[in-house]
């Protein structure tokens, strides 16, 4: 049995008290409102292990995340929950936020904070459910405001609707900031050995760089079953990171990174696939101009080396090579490079008469497979 019980003829009350500041820490825990706060305290004693629950009807909308009720003693967890009105005016069967936490023995305000905050509504109707322990102590304020109450009796449902002088504040969490990170590969696709660069940015949804900050690079060979580590990077000034690394052998790599947030912002990630293809097929056209020549004539050799969708290969060494009895035994000409375009010539003096079977060679690179081509030169 409550051996403190007090009756008032009252009407229950909403809670009373203050916001605190929009400006406050994002992530920190305030007082918002409570009941009978400054109320002196009247200490009793439950001996029994049943339900109750303390009707709450917050004034202001919030993020509910600690629940304090004037308390001390026991030997067990004393189990707070936070429960919605059925509508009839008695607790809901569902929990909404539930804890557990041991008292001190002294009565004292105690409680502990839910796991997660919820978002409580203005004006509508809530209950603070509370299981006290063996032999806790319970206190209500002496002369108080009255506040209802339900009691369970171990019966199916609530047994028991009243009022006394209930003390009980409530807390809010002041919502972290929200952030986004976005992160991409260049180049991507790459080539086996090309020089590939992780950069991004981590920011608030409003733009903010988030510094300083690390975030954690990972890769899944699976699609996204396991993940295995690869770096920790920094964030600057800025809010960006990069990381320049070797592409990696043929394949598709699922990369991901992502922020674990912190006691001001929220966690966030992103990720991208980084796409490894085989070594890109090369092209290389030439033709004599002109041709057939005289002896002595000046001719041109021109062409251009391309990869197999057309864009041109700079910077690319050529070797030259003939040969009079159709590729039989080779002799070295020349060596040519291309400029920007792909592009590459030379102009010589036609030999003495005769067929003379011409070849480009490109060696190939960490990108492009090499190729060559073959032409005649007719000199007469």
């Amino acid at each position: 049995m409550l051996v403190l019980v007090i009756f008032c003829a009252a009407t229950s009350i909403q809670a009373s008290g203050h916001v605190g500041s929009q400006t406050a820490t994002p992530g920190a825990v305030t007082y918002v409102e409570g009941f009978n706060v400054e109320g002196s305290v009247y200490t009793g004693r439950y001996y029994t292990r049943e339900w109750y629950g303390i009707r709450y009807t917050p004034t202001v909308s919030y993020n509910l995340k600690k629940v304090e009720l004037m308390a001390g003693r026991g030997n067990g967890p004393f189990i707070v929950q936070l429960r919605l009105d059925n509508g009839t005016g008695w607790p809901s069967s569902v929990v909404l936020r539930q804890v557990s936490f041991p008292l001190v023995d002294t009565v004292s305000w105690q409680g502990a904070e839910f796991p997660s905050s919820y978002y409580v509504t203005a004006g509508l109707t809530y209950w603070i459910v509370f299981r006290p322990v063996q032999v806790s102590q319970m206190s209500i304020a002496q002369y108080g405001t009255p506040i209802t109450y339900v009691y369970d009796y171990h019966a199916d449902g609530w047994d028991y609707r009243g009022m006394d002088e209930w003390m009980a504040k409530f807390y809010r969490e002041i919502p972290k900031v929200d952030t986004v990170l976005d992160f991409s590969f260049t180049p991507n696709p790459a080539a086996p050995g090309d020089t590939v660069t992780l950069s991004g940015t981590l920011k608030t949804v409003g733009g903010s760089p988030v510094y300083p900050a690390q975030v954690r690079v990972e890769y899944s060979p699976d699609g996204g079953t396991t993940w295995h580590y690869i770096w920790t990077l920094n964030t600057n000034a800025s809010g960006a990171f990069s990381q320049s690394f070797a592409a990696p052998t043929v394949g598709e790599y699922l990369v991901r990174v992502s922020y674990a947030g912190s006691t001001i912002y929220n966690p966030s990630s992103d990720t991208e696939t980084l796409i490894v293809s085989g070594l890109t097929e090369s092209w290389i056209y030439f033709i004599f101009t002109p041709n057939p020549a005289s002896t002595g004539q000046t001719v041109t050799l021109k062409g251009i080396l391309v990869d197999d969708s057309s864009n041109p290969i700079g910077s690319a060494a050529l070797t030259v090579r003939y040969s009079t009895d159709h590729g039989t035994t080779w002799h070295s000409a020349l060596t040519l490079t291309t400029n920007q375009y792909g592009i590459f010539s030379q102009t010589f003096t036609a030999p003495s008469t005769g067929t003379y079977l011409v070849q480009v060679s490109y060696a190939g690179s960490p990108t492009y497979k090499p190729s060559s081509s073959n032409a005649y030169l007719v000199v007469q």
